[in-house]
């Protein structure tokens, strides 16, 4: 009886299958990790998170919301937070939690069926419907039985954006760049990962000070006005005299053109009055530093990525926010000045 050598074709072709189909279910895992769905559901996520954490202060100090809801895993959120004491001080909790749960079970019905009348897929649908339902009827159930509901803590959803978005990149996001643009793009977005690093480390010194600019706050607010008038006649001449490629991109430069000059009158016309202060332009200074470090990230992005760089560049920021809220979690210390 004969075998088949190790080296032979056979074993060859036995083994570059299971290597595809090693890396088959891989990209299949990582797809599933980076589906847009998460990508949405986690900003969903987070922003409700926001939205309670900014309620929760009413009644609780800003370190202490931070614990109980951003630093966790998973959070208990009483029923009463939606309902400050501020807003509706006769109201009780049992009160409270009647009509959360009214207004979980119509919103989640109300939902579902806007899924099943927009369905395009009649297998799905029916399950999102369902789920959705389900989720507004827990809701309900929970905040009758025990007058509050779990929901998913800052670290729960800052894990699952990082590995979404590490995920999506692996998949979808690809360098295409290729011989000298792909050399420039990197140069760029060296350059402007250097900038961002000397826009955060610029903005505190040891003593807990933003830097200044090399100017008058006063001076630079008048150059804030200046490029804001620019800005709209700017898009206003766009709108007007330069052919779009979309009907609907001529109409938007124009209507923001109007907008952003109406601001700037206002701004020209009250003079002092509306000036934001040395604080507010100490704040204004670094946003300014930071769009400069941002528009040299997008030309590199653009440079590698063509059409998804403002999306590249998104991500990266979510990314660097995220990083934040560790390292200050991580290495803060609170001190009181005097």
């Amino acid at each position: 009886m004969s075998s088949i050598p190790i080296n032979s074709p056979t074993s060859s072709s036995q083994t570059m299958t299971r290597v595809r189909d090693n890396a088959f279910s891989l990209h299949t895992v990582l797809s599933w990790l980076g589906s847009m769905k998460i990508t949405v559901a986690s900003f969903f996520a987070a922003i409700g998170l926001i939205f309670l954490g900014t309620l929760a202060q009413v009644n609780r100090d800003v370190w202490q919301v931070f614990e109980v809801y951003f630093r966790v895993w998973i959070t208990w959120v009483d029923v009463g937070v939606l309902f400050p004491t501020s807003w509706f001080p006769q109201l009780a909790t049992s009160q409270a939690a009647a009509i959360f749960s009214l207004v979980a079970v119509v919103g989640a019905g109300l939902g579902g069926a806007l899924i099943w009348l927009n369905r395009n897929d009649l297998l799905r649908a029916p399950l999102y419907a369902a789920a959705l339902m389900g989720l507004g009827i827990f809701l309900a159930v929970s905040v009758m039985w025990k007058q509050g509901f779990i929901f998913p803590g800052g670290a729960l959803i800052g894990a699952t954006m990082g590995v979404n978005l590490l995920a999506a990149h692996l998949t979808r996001y690809k360098i295409r760049a290729k011989g000298n643009r792909l050399a420039i793009g990197l140069a760029w977005s060296a350059a402007g990962l250097v900038l961002t690093w000397l826009v955060i480390s610029s903005g505190h010194n040891a003593g807990g000070f933003q830097g200044q600019p090399p100017f008058e706050w006063t001076t630079l607010w008048q150059w804030v006005k200046g490029l804001l008038t620019i800005t709209a006649l700017g898009l206003i001449a766009y709108g007007l005299f330069v052919k779009a490629s979309t009907r609907y991109v001529r109409p938007i430069c124009v209507a923001s053109g109007l907008l952003l000059g109406a601001i700037a009158i206002w701004l020209w016309s009250t003079g002092t009055s509306t000036y934001l202060g040395n604080s507010g332009m100490r704040v204004l200074w670094q946003l300014i530093l930071a769009t400069l470090a941002g528009i040299v990230l997008l030309i590199g992005a653009v440079l590698l990525f063509y059409q998804r760089a403002g999306v590249v560049v998104l991500h990266m920021g979510i990314g660097l926010l995220m990083f934040g809220q560790w390292f200050v979690y991580q290495y803060d210390v609170e001190e009181q000045m005097t």
